[in-house]
């Protein structure tokens, strides 16, 4: 493998330690060793197409960057993809939030009820 031109292997080390992050915290998102995240940096092995891809979403690039066909880090840039997938997520919550709502409002009027029917037995 040619190690003399790593374009991967640059653009990986720099989106990680631009962001702070330990070689360790990608391994463990990608369910790989601490090992291999090393030797993606250093050239000296490549991940497969799945691990590729999945670089890409965790540093928020295209693989285009990470492969070095395009030289702007997009990491900034939201794509439609990424904003749909976020509005779709944001309705989710908004739907699970509204349940539970519902829900607890429909205990505290069966409760309210069930405290007034006692309360007018025993007044009675």
């Amino acid at each position: 493998m040619d190690t003399s031109d790593n374009i991967l292997g640059r653009r990986l080390a720099s989106l990680r330690k631009a962001r702070k992050i330990r070689q360790l915290d990608v391994a463990q998102y990608l369910n790989v060793s601490r090992q291999a995240i090393s030797k993606y940096e250093l050239g000296t092995r490549e991940p497969d197409l799945a691990t590729l891809l999945k670089l890409a979403e965790y540093y928020g690039v295209s693989m285009d960057f990470l492969l070095g066909r395009k030289d702007e880090d997009q990491s900034s840039t939201l794509d439609e993809v990424t904003i749909q997938r976020f509005l779709s997520s944001l309705e989710v919550a908004e739907n699970i939030m509204a349940r539970k709502t519902k829900n607890n409002s429909a205990k505290d009027n069966a409760e309210s009820t069930k405290d007034d029917g006692t309360s007018d037995l025993t007044h009675s």
